[in-house]
């Protein structure tokens, strides 16, 4: 029997109640930001995420194109769309959707291919999405030579990450290899989906925790600045542009690990190199004011 609910003993709410389960499902705090920024500014690629994989060794289209639509029936957020009625935002989630085909491209014998697939990466990337609409996934699989494939994975930040985006691969190349033996889809590994999180949450919102949790924030973000002041070349514009740069070099391996260890000495056994004590030592030191009130830093 599968479970209806689960119950959160310290917080006295339930967890999750299937059973209410409705085609409208309320959003995430992170939605309603993401959603406030998509109104700011319209058919902006920056909230959006893109995955691409490379596949060697015969590939059946058929299949695939099977496979693909199978995510969507999967994956409830996949065929959700966004509105708002009475300065409300909510997420309207679809049973049964016609899923969007496959797109196929062939770039067999094209020159410069590495480069001809990494634009392609990008303006895939850079296409914005119809949060009204839908779909709010695409995919695109280019035939590169005989047996040898990739296929890129594009959804806006509001439904995906990219570990969600990691996921969805691991699931097609699951469903692909459960199809092409003659097998039916895969069931699914939990009852749960993410909107009956967004209804537990919005209930919990509502209990008497938050205040506290409010509070501990405001006393810690007290006096915080607004933004990193770093030292410039030219003044902050008004308006965010998003045309930055990206500067890339390489480490040896051996000092990549000094790194690391030292990350997980001074901070936790999961910290990694983007968050290792130089990037904030440096930030730190060029900031007018000492403590760094940041999530993770990357540079």
């Amino acid at each position: 029997m599968v479970p209806t609910a689960v119950w959160d003993q310290e917080e006295g709410v339930p967890l999750v109640d299937v059973a209410s389960r409705q085609t409208e499902a309320p959003v995430s705090v992170a939605q309603e930001r993401l959603w406030f920024l998509e109104q700011i500014a319209p058919d902006s690629p920056v909230n959006n995420c893109c995955a691409g994989v490379r596949i060697a060794g015969p590939l059946d289209q058929t299949t695939l194109d099977r496979s693909y639509r199978e995510l969507f029936q999967r994956h409830a957020c996949l065929r959700s769309v966004f509105s708002t009625a009475r300065g409300r935002l909510s997420q309207n989630i679809f049973p049964l959707v016609n899923a969007p085909p496959l797109a196929w491209d062939e770039l067999e014998g094209v020159e410069h291919l590495d480069s001809k697939i990494r634009h392609m990466a990008e303006e895939a990337a850079r296409h914005p999405f119809d949060l009204t609409q839908g779909p709010l996934l695409r995919g695109n699989c280019l035939r590169l030579a005989d047996q040898s494939y990739a296929l890129l994975l594009s959804a806006p930040s509001i439904i995906a990450d990219r570990d969600s985006l990691r996921i969805l691969v691991e699931d097609l190349a699951a469903l692909y290899m459960a199809f092409a033996s003659g097998g039916s889809a895969l069931a699914h590994g939990s009852p749960f989906e993410y909107s009956d999180f967004l209804r537990w949450q919005r209930d919990w919102l509502q209990s008497r925790q938050p205040e506290t949790h409010l509070a501990y924030w405001q006393e810690r973000l007290d006096g915080a600045a607004f933004g990193l002041e770093l030292p410039a070349d030219r003044p902050r514009p008004a308006i965010k542009t998003y045309q930055g740069a990206s500067h890339y070099f390489s480490i040896s391996a051996r000092l990549r690990d000094t790194l690391e260890d030292f990350g997980r000495y001074c901070w936790r056994p999961s910290s990694r190199c983007f968050t290792t004590i130089p990037g904030r030592k440096i930030l730190s030191s060029a900031c007018p004011w000492h403590s760094v009130h940041s999530g993770s830093l990357s540079g």
